[in-house]
């Protein structure tokens, strides 16, 4: 196929969420068009060396207190009853679980909870107003993670340690790897998708929701595979986020801590207490001191009202 042809068929999918006649079939038809492309899955491992720094992955989930309390983390798993949008790797029919990885190997420990934070909230006033809270959830990774990796061709090769793994792999990629300028186009469409606000426009997600279920589809033919590992898209890339498949998810991870939380003014998360989860998921009241998450600065780089 002409490099001209699949430019064409990217600038009708570009478009397509857009068309009175949107259906998750129509762009299956544009994808059997635009035909084979590549692709690397990147593997986020458990720690089986004494003193590796394990990998983990952070998740949010805000509530009102008046109408529930999370008391068992099956409260942030994704279910079809609740799912009712298209997000950036997920349709309504398949919810995803989402997440920020979180890896400690930055400066600001608390860097992944506040980008979480921030790729779930759009209006802060809003949440202070209505006096809603937040739970933050950390989990291990307790067996391998393979993830179809969306990024910018050219960040791949920028010096971010968070990217390291994506890094290594591009390499191996662009040397043994075909269909090298199709798979890059795919790849930068759908990473330049990902990285528009849907607060411009609430259907963005469709076309990139429905080629992330159907890229999984096909590769779990052949291929384990648990999802897809995307950079932030409110904090330029500062840190990586995940985006499972809940059953994967149950599986492959374990809660270590659940910390409650509530929003107050300036930006500024009160820390209520923190939890521990046990073995049939329920989440257990641990004694600590109530401390401050200093959220401004990350709301105002992905210029979030607060």
């Amino acid at each position: 196929m002409s490099e001209t042809k699949y430019l064409e068929i990217l600038k009708k999918l570009e478009i397509y969420h857009k068309s009175d006649n949107f259906s998750e079939q129509g762009v299956e038809n544009l994808l059997n068009e635009f035909g084979q492309f590549g692709g690397i899955l990147t593997k986020y491992h458990t720690s089986k060396q004494y003193g590796e720094t394990p990998n983990c992955v952070v998740r949010v989930a805000i509530y009102d207190p008046e109408k529930e309390q999370i008391a068992n983390i099956e409260r942030f798993f994704p279910t079809i009853k609740y799912s009712k949008d298209y997000l950036r790797a997920s349709t309504p029919a398949k919810p995803m679980f989402y997440a920020t990885r979180y890896k400690n190997i930055i400066e600001d420990a608390y860097s992944p909870i506040k980008t979480c934070l921030v790729e779930t909230i759009d209006d802060y006033t809003v949440l202070v107003k209505e006096e809603k809270k937040v739970a933050i959830s950390l989990w291990q990774v307790i067996d391998d993670l393979s993830l179809y990796s969306i990024y910018n061709w050219d960040n791949a090769l920028l010096n971010n340690p968070e990217m390291k793994e994506i890094k290594e792999r591009h390499e191996a990629f662009i040397k043994n790897g075909s269909d090298l300028d199709k798979t890059r186009s795919m790849l930068e469409f759908i990473a330049t998708q990902f990285s528009t606000p849907n607060e411009k426009d609430e259907s963005i997600y469709k076309v990139t929701g429905t080629i992330a279920q159907s890229l999984i589809n096909k590769i779990s033919i052949k291929n384990q595979i648990d999802g897809i590992v995307f950079p932030s898209t409110k904090v330029n890339g500062k840190e990586l986020n995940v985006a499972l498949i809940p059953e994967n998810a149950k599986k492959k991870l374990k809660c270590l801590k659940v910390i409650d939380c509530k929003f107050r003014k300036d930006g500024i998360l009160e820390v209520i207490s923190q939890n521990n989860a046990d073995d049939m998921g329920n989440i257990i009241s641990d004694s600590s001191t109530p401390y401050k998450i200093d959220l401004s600065k990350y709301l105002k780089l992905a210029n979030i009202k607060f």
